[in-house]
């Protein structure tokens, strides 16, 4: 009779374990199921109204890659870039944040190009503009492994 409720127990014990791996797996599947969505629903705004201001533009920007939808932040980003050519002190910023975008999406040719390329016009635009965009994008390249 021990014998037979060992058996029961151990058979009862297995159930469990592979209801529990089920549970697991079910739970790491949907985990990836969520991720792959996530990123397959970044979307690029198709028609970026003309009339933005350009802290419209920044704040849209912002609000994309707050949501990870780095394609979206770079559409208003470029777009502005394309916009207002003659804005110097944002367009700056706007660098900054297309060569980061790109850094973050794993890009690194093409963020190392955009952060080389911002912080070849520091001296000819020293005191016109903000500091911090030359400062972030030495730092990042740094953190790259990259010489500034």
């Amino acid at each position: 009779m021990a014998m037979v409720l060992r058996k029961t127990l151990l058979n009862n014990l297995g159930a469990c374990a592979t209801i529990i791996g089920m549970k697991t797996t079910i739970t790491v599947l949907s985990a990836v199921l969520l991720t792959i969505l996530a990123i397959g629903c970044q979307t690029v705004p198709s028609d970026i109204p003309e009339d933005l201001t350009p802290m419209e533009y920044f704040q849209r920007g912002q609000d994309e890659v707050d949501r990870r939808n780095f394609r979206g932040g770079l559409a208003y980003y470029e777009t502005f870039l394309e916009r207002y050519p003659d804005d110097i002190e944002n367009g700056v910023v706007a660098e900054y944040w297309v060569a980061f975008i790109h850094h973050k999406m794993g890009e690194r040719e093409t963020a190392i190009a955009g952060f080389t390329e911002l912080l070849a016009q520091e001296d000819e635009l020293q005191g016109r503009v903000p500091e911090w965009p030359f400062i972030l994008s030495r730092r990042v390249l740094e953190e790259m492994g990259e010489e500034s």
